[in-house]
């Protein structure tokens, strides 16, 4: 423990170790152990691909409404499962169990790609 203290001070400064304690830096640094849906939707974008291979453009949330149903669908199943499933989730989709504090900071969004199928 004694060598993570020195580590930590070393990169973050001392001062910041006696003005905020352990847990406000494990949140930073792994994020929150209670998965946000909403949150997770915020930074969510939907693309979708037709039949013939061409892409529509990228959207996002407006007003709790999305481009494609499906989109909605998946973020009503996420709702009804349990926390420890979406940790399953979020670690398959995107390498991570936990969702970070600040995800404007990611070089990479939560992206869900909707297929066309039957011509449609």
């Amino acid at each position: 423990m004694k060598w993570l203290r020195a580590g930590f001070e070393l990169v973050a400064g001392k001062i910041c170790t006696k003005v905020f304690p352990w847990q406000v830096a494990e949140l930073r640094a792994t994020g929150d152990d209670v998965i946000d849906i909403d949150y997770l939707k915020k930074w969510t974008r939907a693309r979708s691909k037709k039949p013939n291979g061409r892409e529509d453009s990228e959207n996002m949330l407006e007003n709790d409404n999305w481009t494609h149903p499906q989109v909605g669908w998946l973020f009503e199943v996420l709702k009804e499962w349990s926390n420890d499933q979406r940790m399953m989730y979020l670690q398959f989709v995107m390498g991570r169990a936990k969702l970070p504090v600040d995800m404007s900071t990611l070089g990479y969004k939560h992206k869900v790609k909707v297929i066309g199928h039957l011509g449609k």
